[in-house]
């Protein structure tokens, strides 16, 4: 950092690889504090150039809106104006993190919510986005086998792997199987350029005509309709796209939930921390020695000791201290 903080001014949540504007880089960084929202600008060489700082109190809002060209971007709303940012990764998890952390600093719980607390659901964001990925490319583990190869052959190639190493132990098993796999994924590669070497010069352009008119006798005939190279690719294309919809939805999902549940435990330790009756800890005579309490009367004010101990309201000093008095000792 190239710069002083304010008296009493904390960082709440900072994002790297930040692009202010259209036509901006992707070399800045964004700082979220207590007191304003920071650009860090820096140069073609990563050098750092200069800060723009946006008061809290200048801005009234912070939302997730789209650039020109469909990019999810972070619009900040002034009186005046519209500041836009956007990420390099393209994380919309993160760019809801970092449009939250603006919003709760302009709210009145402001002071609930600290650097750790969006950090750790940042964190939670990545771990998020990489499990719900596999949980999808799992669940359609079948049809990208039917597209590569043959579930017969795969399980042949997994059968020879096994053979050849003389280990069937589930471990293996495994090694044969992840071999196969790396062996299918090579398949792949190199039919997808096998495939767009036959489509750029036209060789599949004059299968499809061929199959076309096949077609037409196969309508005739009541035969089933045979797909064609183009018909194929659309149909592939629209799986892809059902597919990614579907992990941004699963991602939304998990997060959202994640989110409520991180703030309903905030909200609920703040509750309980305004209900319990305050402590005084300077006190020179215990409460038992002016009320004469009871064992069981003793038993509450421990507990609810123990609470403030644990919700970080007393430290260990002052909890021991006042554990002392409660019991007489």
């Amino acid at each position: 950092m190239k710069y002083n903080l304010n008296p009493n001014e904390k960082i709440v949540f900072k994002a790297s690889n930040v692009r202010h504007g259209f036509w901006g880089m992707y070399g800045h960084i964004l700082v979220v504090t207590n007191q304003a929202v920071i650009l860090e600008e820096y140069g073609l060489f990563n050098n750092f150039k200069d800060i723009i700082r946006y008061p809290l109190s200048e801005i009234n809002q912070a939302i997730i809106g789209k650039a020109q060209n469909g990019e999810k971007q972070l619009e900040l709303y002034f009186n005046d104006r519209t500041e836009d940012f956007a990420l390099q990764s393209g994380d919309e998890l993160e760019l809801n993190t970092l449009a939250m952390a603006i919003n709760d600093q302009l709210s009145e719980n402001a002071d609930l919510y600290d650097y750790n607390f969006y950090q750790t659901l940042s964190d939670s964001s990545k771990e998020i986005d990489e499990e719900v990925k596999k949980s999808a490319y799992e669940s359609n583990d079948n049809d990208t086998n039917v597209d590569v190869q043959s579930g017969l052959k795969f399980a042949g190639d997994i059968a020879k792997n096994v053979l050849k190493s003389g280990d069937f132990s589930a471990k293996g098993i495994g090694k044969g199987l992840n071999k196969a796999m790396k062996k299918q994924q090579r398949r792949s590669i190199f039919g997808s350029i096998k495939d767009e070497i036959l489509d750029d010069i036209g060789v599949y352009d004059i299968q499809d005509g061929f199959t076309e008119i096949a077609n037409d006798f196969r309508e005739e005939l009541g035969l089933p309709h045979k797909m064609t190279h183009e018909e194929r690719r659309d149909m592939i294309e629209k799986e892809k796209e059902k597919q990614e919809k579907e992990i941004i939805r699963r991602k939304k999902e998990a997060y959202n939930k994640q989110v409520s549940e991180a703030k309903a435990s905030i909200m609920q330790k703040q509750e309980q921390k305004t209900k319990t009756p305050p402590i005084n800890i300077q006190s020179e005579k215990s409460t038992n020695e002016k009320s004469g309490m009871t064992i069981n009367e003793q038993l509450e004010a421990l507990k609810q000791l123990k609470e403030l101990l644990d919700m970080g309201a007393l430290t260990q000093e002052e909890f021991d201290v006042k554990k002392k008095e409660i019991m007489n000792l």
